[in-house]
């Protein structure tokens, strides 16, 4: 099993730390986000796969052919898929925007837990008021370039 940790260089960068046994490797969180990107990926496209398999043959076909039919999918995703929308109900939206807004959840969802436990720690530890600690996530967000836009509708992150 891969161990993964956070830690933080000499130099203040944020690294993840990637180890089993034999090795150690330190990223920093944009390759992280890639490879977890590039993981999910590929485990979408194993189940979908073997689902066209599994249609290919309840249709009655021979397993031998699945190949005809998973090929050209493979090639699809190798060279860009035709260019299609996915309905999500109210909205029809590109995949690419799919997975832009679901990593833009994912890093939204970590920040706001970190978030939580800094000012749990601030005001239950530290025994700051909620004014101090407001002010003191506000200053930590403009640390990270990131603006607090609470008059946005939405989780859409576009």
């Amino acid at each position: 099993m891969i161990s993964i940790e956070t830690a933080i260089s000499t130099d203040l960068q944020p690294v993840v730390v990637l180890s089993e046994e034999s090795w150690q490797a330190t990223q920093t969180p944009a390759e992280i986000r890639q490879y977890a990107l590039d993981l999910l990926e590929a485990a979408a496209a194993a189940d979908m796969d073997a689902a066209v398999a599994r249609w290919v043959v309840n249709m009655g076909i021979s397993i031998e052919d699945v190949p005809k039919f998973i090929n050209p999918i493979a090639t699809a995703r190798a060279k860009g898929f035709p260019s299609c929308t996915m309905n999500l109900g109210s909205e029809s939206i590109r995949p690419e925007t799919a997975r832009k807004r679901g990593k833009w959840l994912i890093e939204n969802a970590c920040n706001t837990e970190v978030e939580a436990a800094l000012a749990k720690f601030l005001l239950v530890d530290m025994e700051s008021s909620p004014d101090q600690v407001a002010v003191m996530i506000d200053d930590l967000r403009a640390e990270r370039g990131i603006v607090t836009d609470w008059e946005r509708s939405g989780l859409n992150g576009d």
